[in-house]
């Protein structure tokens, strides 16, 4: 099954194809204040467009750009949950 996020990551490339740019896909398990355009600037990339499908367990699918939605109790224990942990 074709996923939203299988759509998006062609379109992108599409996109990126027309406009002679490069597409960057990266984790990091945590991150400071504009971390990632600092670190894609210091090596010549500089950024125009950053998405974040996912924060910790929490993904963006299903949501459009700049849609959100409230959290559901579950979540909402789990975060509290890894707050008292670290």
């Amino acid at each position: 099954m074709d996923t939203r996020h299988d759509r998006l990551k062609r379109e992108l490339l599409m996109w990126i194809l027309k406009k002679n740019t490069s597409l960057v896909e990266l984790t990091i398990h945590e991150g400071k204040n504009h971390q990632v355009k600092k670190m894609l600037k210091s090596v010549g990339f500089p950024v125009e467009k950053l998405n974040r499908d996912k924060y910790g367990f929490l993904t963006a699918e299903g949501l459009q750009s700049g849609e959100w939605r409230e959290l559901k109790q579950f979540e909402v224990n789990k975060l509290k949950q890894l707050v008292e942990e670290s």
